[in-house]
């Protein structure tokens, strides 16, 4: 398949990232940057180093000068970046891989933020590899999941010979779904992606050693166009410090050990934008 496009202007580096940040402990910040944390509406979740640079590539600082906040949270589990997107105030927040340490960051932000609504953005790998060119119901690298659910498939039970998947699925909050199913595809840097949003996620925290073993596992979870790691541990944030939540992520390989890693700056960059161009203030009562 053809490459995909260079997205490298928007995905800033680390360390120029970095440079625009100044840290607070909770108790240092000033009235404004409360009065700022009283109205964010949206956590964006971000797992790893080109997600959140994706990310930060796609948001305005508050101010509109470039320059950040990072603040650590009052239990000092975890920290966010304080950022804006149109009208919007956002908290950015970073989780590494796997839902646990997700769980546990997710849960200190929202304490200290009191968020309507969580989005993890990212990249994950896609369950069926498509065999045609146009942007039919199979999946494409670089095509953006917006998913209905999440489906874990962690647990499993051995049964004589046969190893049973024991699927648990957690449906994406609805309110969210609403404001991302209208868009059938998404066009960046002159490359149209498929945006599918009939289709699970499953999430389990393993990375598979073959196309064999990945596709064991899926047979158990019939809608899942692909899949990821952190989602199982934003679910349980959810239920401990309520919050509706969504996950949606590009497509950037097929889930095996061998991984072509050239899609995931594209796929970074047009999820985290495709996500920022939907969101909207307005709550249907």
């Amino acid at each position: 398949s053809d490459p995909p496009p260079d997205v490298s202007e928007y995905c800033p580096k680390l360390e120029d990232i970095e440079r625009k940040i100044k840290k607070k402990k909770f108790r240092d910040l000033t009235e404004e940057d409360k009065e700022f944390i009283k109205k964010v509406r949206y956590i964006l979740v971000t797992a790893t180093d080109i997600e959140y640079r994706a990310v930060m590539g796609a948001i305005d600082s508050p101010g509109g000068d470039g320059n950040y906040v990072r603040v650590i949270t009052k239990d000092k589990v975890a920290n966010f970046i304080m950022a804006k997107f149109g009208p919007y105030n956002l908290a950015i927040t970073r989780t590494g891989q796997g839902p646990d340490e997700t769980e546990a960051i997710l849960v200190s932000v929202q304490n200290d933020t009191k968020a309507k609504y969580v989005i993890a953005i990212g990249i994950c790998y896609g369950a069926k590899e498509s065999k045609t060119k146009d942007l039919g119901d199979k999946t494409n690298l670089g095509d953006i999941i917006v998913a209905k659910s999440i489906v874990d498939t962690a647990h499993q039970r051995i049964e004589g010979k046969d190893t049973i998947v024991l699927t648990n699925t957690y449906p994406c909050g609805k309110k969210l779904f609403n404001l991302f199913k209208h868009d059938e595809v998404f066009e960046f840097e002159g490359k149209a992606v498929k945006v599918h949003h009939q289709g699970d996620l499953a999430s389990e925290f393993t990375l598979f050693r073959s196309k064999e073993a990945k596709e064991e596992k899926l047979k158990y979870v019939q809608k899942a166009l692909g899949g990821e790691m952190e989602a199982k541990g934003i679910y349980k944030a959810a239920e401990r410090v309520k919050f509706e939540w969504i996950v949606i992520k590009a497509i950037v390989d097929w889930g095996t050990e061998e991984k072509d890693k050239k899609w995931q700056p594209f796929g970074a960059v047009s999820c985290a934008r495709f996500v920022l161009q939907c969101l909207d203030d307005e709550d249907e009562s």
